[in-house]
């Protein structure tokens, strides 16, 4: 930045850092709203790693390891509780916004940078998009970008090397981090043409996905491994019909599309732009675009968080459409994009953000519930959530008997549910813990049609024979929470 140019020259860069610190404050206005449930999973799996226990051993989830990973070095270095995951995560999306104005740079102009990495602050942040969790799609977009920043400073071997290692770093995180190998590759094809670039890129790739097979094979929990994160993935969501999928996308296509009406306008004109006039700010806009649309799709599952991957072919495309428009103007489009549509952002308390935000769930009542258990409970007496609550084991410090911290599986159509009630029938069973949480909370379970039913019939009768309701949290209509204790 060229801090001796006159002070119009000057003033895009100030008022686009002040929309980036806007949004940060809005993020550390929310630091402390309770866990979600994902966040809840990556928090109580990286407890677990931290005691030495890795993933998949005692915790059945479906994401690659390197998002706990992550969430156990946030954990250890600055505390086990919600507000530093998300302080983390202000970093986190701070630095992705410093490698997209790198990027941009070096591609366009530096007005353009400022706007690109301003637009990415505005549209990570949203509620469209559950901008302010710490979702593992931020992580990969962290790592996404640094990667291209890396192979847009040079495609020479060394970059290269140090490029592909960022892209399979975001492969370890979760699975959709796979399609952006791509986005790496075609980006060196496009700048350099040169194969022995693109060789060592590959090969670099493969040293972090490497490591994570390796870790998995020498922990001994491979088996478990390839089933959660392969084998039942390719059945997730196959209950949903056609029309289903359909709708769910239009729905959320039309969320985003409001509220970030402004920001796509100026996406699409920016694309214009870069057709016409700016040929590698486009290629790299198709890149990612296509790539980030492909990350969206897996099981047609069309999830909220799941469109940050389209934010950096986005970003970029109205980073070059601002650029070319007066400063006052800018200022007005791009602060309107939060403000106009987040209410919950700016105005509610942290526990009224995440009430608005996830109005069927009770994620203020099982941080209350985990926080109380993590007094109450006795090193030696054990725990189990019947439900997809794993925040409160976060919280309570305690780890459950059981493997499953989703339900979700257990109740879908699909080929493997009735063996895992089964499963989970006979734990319980054999070993009945000290206390369950029923989570009553049709979220928490999601039943699909032509779904097994054993373990819910299973539940009633063997909670009345067995334990004792020690507990009721009222979290809303028909919906509730109970700990029950055992019987003497």
């Amino acid at each position: 930045m060229n801090l001796s140019s006159p002070a119009q020259d000057r003033r895009p860069y100030i008022l686009a850092a002040g929309v980036i610190l806007l949004c940060a404050g809005l993020r550390v206005h929310l630091a402390g709203m309770p866990l979600e449930r994902d966040e809840g999973e990556y928090a109580y799996v990286a407890q677990r790693l931290l005691v030495g226990v890795p993933p998949f051993a005692d915790t059945f989830t479906l994401k690659f390891p390197g998002i706990y990973v992550i969430y156990a070095l946030i954990l250890k270095w600055f505390g086990q509780t919600d507000t530093t995951i998300r302080e983390v995560l202000i970093l986190t999306n701070a630095a992705s916004c410093a490698f997209l104005f790198g990027i941009v740079r070096k591609i366009s102009s530096d007005r353009a940078a400022i706007w690109s990495a301003a637009a990415y602050a505005v549209l990570t942040l949203n509620s469209a998009v559950l901008g302010m969790t710490a979702n593992a799609e931020h992580f990969i977009l962290f790592f996404v970008l640094a990667g291209i920043f890396l192979l847009t400073h040079s495609t020479k071997l060394p970059w290269s090397f140090a490029g592909g290692l960022c892209f399979g770093l975001a492969v370890t995180m979760k699975q959709q981090g796979f399609f952006f190998l791509f986005l790496g590759a075609a980006w060196i094809l496009f700048r350099a043409r040169n194969a022995k670039s693109l060789v060592i890129y590959g090969l670099s790739a493969l040293i972090p996905i490497g490591i994570m097979l390796f870790w998995m094979r020498k922990a001994g929990v491979w088996d478990s491994f390839i089933f959660w994160c392969f084998t039942y993935p390719r059945h997730y969501g196959s209950a949903w019909s056609a029309s289903e999928r359909l709708y769910f996308f239009l729905s959320q296509g039309g969320r985003l599309a409001a509220h970030f009406f402004t920001l796509l306008l100026a996406a699409c004109a920016g694309g214009v732009i870069a057709w016409k006039k700016e040929r590698e700010a486009g290629a790299l806009i198709l890149f990612a675009l296509l790539c980030g649309a492909v990350a969206v799709t897996p099981g047609w599952i069309f999830r909220s968080h799941y469109f940050l991957f389209l934010m950096p072919g986005l970003a970029i495309a109205a980073g070059l459409a601002l650029a070319r428009v007066p400063a006052i103007s800018l200022v007005a489009l791009i602060v309107a994009a939060p403000l106009g549509w987040d209410h919950a952002l700016y105005s509610a308390t942290p526990k009224d953000a995440v009430r608005q935000l996830y109005p069927d769930n009770a994620f203020s009542e099982t941080r209350e519930l985990g926080l109380w258990l993590q007094r109450r409970l006795k090193p030696n007496e054990t725990l189990a959530v019947l439900g997809s609550e794993p925040e409160i084991y976060f919280y309570a410090q305690h780890p459950g008997v059981i493997p499953y911290v989703y339900t979700y599986p257990l109740v879908e159509n699909q080929p493997y549910a009735e063996g895992m009630q089964r499963h989970l029938m006979a734990l319980l069973e054999k070993q009945p813990p000290d206390f369950i949480i029923h989570a009553r909370i049709p979220k928490s379970w999601l039943v699909q049609r032509g779904a097994p039913t054993h373990l819910l019939e299973w539940i009633p009768t063997y909670l009345e024979s067995h334990y004792i309701a020690e507990r009721v949290i009222e979290t809303g209509a028909d919906r509730n929470i109970i700990l029950y204790r055992r019987r003497q």
